[in-house]
């Protein structure tokens, strides 16, 4: 029950909304660059908690991989009477559930080039609130956090 109390504190963990479960580019029949794009933002986020692993022996490590789009995205859905619809968006989740090195994938956020600014200050937002969160967290007192967020 963690996720309701987090997505409150830090909107990122509270995905409102539709998650993708595919991503497709359009008017195209060359290689498929959008799953070559998911696939090299989850390896680089598994690659960086790894090589922070390495560094520290405890610790919270959040990482949040990212595919930045330059062109127009858009979802697609059946709404409740079964009709196809498609919207025009800046930014969604892309659910990726990939196993690689032991490791399930993630939900990996699609942003378009023009909505990167705001994503920037966004991400920064989040950084600065999971530092004020954590930042007496250690080996010591880990156990603390089931306190925090007990719902």
């Amino acid at each position: 029950m963690y996720n309701r109390q987090l997505g409150e504190m830090l909107p990122w963990f509270d995905k409102k909304g539709r998650n993708a479960y595919a991503v497709t580019q359009a008017f195209t029949t060359s290689v498929d660059n959008t799953y070559k794009a998911a696939m090299s933002s989850l390896k680089a986020a598994i690659a960086l908690k790894i090589s922070e692993e390495k560094k520290w022996q405890k610790h919270l490590t959040f990482i949040f991989p990212v595919i930045v789009i330059d062109g127009s995205l858009f979802e697609s859905y059946l709404n409740p009477s079964g009709e196809l619809v498609v919207d025009a968006v800046e930014k969604g989740f892309l659910h990726f559930p990939l196993e690689i090195n032991g490791l399930i994938g993630t939900n990996i956020y699609v942003v378009t080039l023009g909505s990167l600014p705001h994503f920037i200050n966004e991400a920064k937002k989040l950084n600065s609130e999971l530092l004020k969160l954590f930042t007496d967290v250690n080996s010591d007192n880990y156990s603390s956090l089931d306190e925090r967020f007990r719902c």
